[in-house]
C-alpha cells in the first residue's frame, strides 16, 4: 500500500468511527470499544479491498464479508453507509436498538457453508480452477488429467474446497467397491442388467476413434437406443464401472472423457470381471 493510499484508509477509518459514534450516541446505548476497534479492517475492506458494488448489491461476483461479532454491527452499517449502500441520514434514522436480540450471536455452519457455495458458483471458471487446483492435485497425481476439466464437473456440485480431494480420488486410482453399486431402482439396473451393458458398452467404446465428449455421449446413446434401455439403464453401469462410487462430479460421459480412452476401457474391463 503506497502512502496516498495508507492516508485515505486512515481517513476513511477516521469518517467511519465519527459516523458509528452518532449512531450509538442516537441510539442510547451500544458496544462502543466492539465496534470502534474494527474501524481500521472496515476501512481497508470497503476502502477497495472488497469487490462489491453499491449500485449492484445482488451482484453475483461480489465478494461476501461474513462479521460474526454481532455486537460491532454499528461499524459496519457505517461502513455500509459511506461506501454508498444507503445514505448517512437513513442510517441515523433506521438504527434503532430497541429490535435487536439480547441472546449472543449463534454460529451456524450450515449457513455459511451456503455462502460458501454460493461464492465458489459465481467464480468465474477460470478463477474457480485455480483456486481447485491445489485441492484437486492433492488427489489427482497424474498429470496427463486436467485440472480444468475436472474443476468444470466440480464447481456446480462444490460446498467447500477442502471436500475436493475425496471427491475426485477415483481419476487417480479405481477405489475398491462392491458390485452392489451396480444396483439402482431408479435406473432399472442390477449386476445382471449391469452386465449386459458393459459387454455392449466396452466394444462400441473401443470404437471410438476421436475420444470426445460428444462422440463418447452420441455413441452410448446411440447404443441404448438399439439395445432398447434408457439412456440412464446403460449410462449407470458405464459410470459405475469407471468411478467406483455411486456420488460422482459429473456423469459417465464427463469421466470417460477425463479418463482417457485406455483407462476408461481398463476400468470398464475389471467392472464386467467383477460381474462375472
Amino acid at each position: 500500500m503506497d502512502m496516498k493510499r495508507l492516508n485515505e484508509t486512515k481517513a476513511l477509518a477516521c469518517q467511519i468511527r465519527a459516523e458509528t459514534l452518532k449512531m450509538l450516541a442516537a441510539a442510547g446505548s451500544g458496544h462502543v470499544g466492539g465496534s470502534l476497534d474494527l474501524a481500521e479492517l472496515m476501512a481497508v475492506f470497503y476502502g477497495g479491498r472488497l469487490r462489491v458494488d453499491p449500485a449492484r448489491p445482488d451482484w453475483p461476483e461480489r465478494d461476501f464479508l461474513v462479521l460474526s461479532k454481532g455486537h460491532a454491527g454499528p461499524v459496519l452499517n457505517a461502513s455500509l453507509a459511506l461506501k454508498g449502500f444507503f445514505s448517512l441520514e437513513e442510517l441515523a434514522k433506521a438504527f434503532d436498538l430497541e429490535g435487536m436480540s439480547k441472546s449472543p450471536a449463534i454460529f451456524d455452519i450450515e449457513k455459511l457453508t451456503h455462502f460458501n457455495a454460493l461464492y465458489l458458483r459465481a467464480m468465474s471458471p477460470e478463477d474457480f480452477a485455480r483456486a481447485a487446483e491445489p485441492y484437486i492435485r492433492q488427489a489427482v497425481k497424474d498429470k496427463s488429467l486436467s485440472v480444468s476439466e475436472i474443476a468444470a464437473l466440480l464447481q456446480a456440485r462444490c460446498e467447500r474446497l477442502t471436500e475436493i480431494p475425496e471427491k475426485v480420488a477415483f481419476f487417480n486410482a479405481l477405489p475398491e467397491y462392491s458390485v452392489d453399486l451396480f444396483t439402482n431402482k431408479k435406473s432399472k439396473t442390477n449386476p445382471e442388467v449391469s452386465k449386459d451393458m458393459l459387454e455392449a458398452a466396452i466394444p462400441m467404446l473401443e470404437g471410438v476413434a476421436d475420444w470426445t465428449q460428444d462422440n463418447i455421449h452420441g455413441g452410448l446413446v446411440a447404443l441404448a437406443e438399439k439395445l432398447e434401455v434408457k439412456n440412464a439403464t446403460l449410462m449407470w453401469p458405464v459410470r459405475i464401472a469407471a468411478a467406483g462410487q455411486a456420488v460422482t462430479p459429473g456423469g459417465a460421459v464427463e469421466i470417460c472423457r477425463i479418463l482417457g480412452k485406455d483407462e476408461t476401457l481398463r476400468r470398464l474391463r475389471l467392472g464386467l470381471d467383477k460381474l462375472n
